[in-house]
């Protein structure tokens, strides 16, 4: 099936976006660092396989 998957938790769906991690053009994707704050909840080590 999925051999890479993993479970997070719940953590991705607990993240909070304040309107400062939101980009200005929809204010609906997260700007970088959004990104940045979701890829430290994904990925807190590294992105290794």
């Amino acid at each position: 099936m999925y051999k890479r998957q993993r479970w997070d938790d719940g953590q991705v769906h607990d993240v909070r976006f304040s309107i400062d991690l939101l980009n200005t053009f929809d204010f609906f994707h997260p700007n970088l660092k959004g990104q940045r704050k979701l890829a430290d909840v994904t990925y807190p080590d590294d992105f290794t396989w």
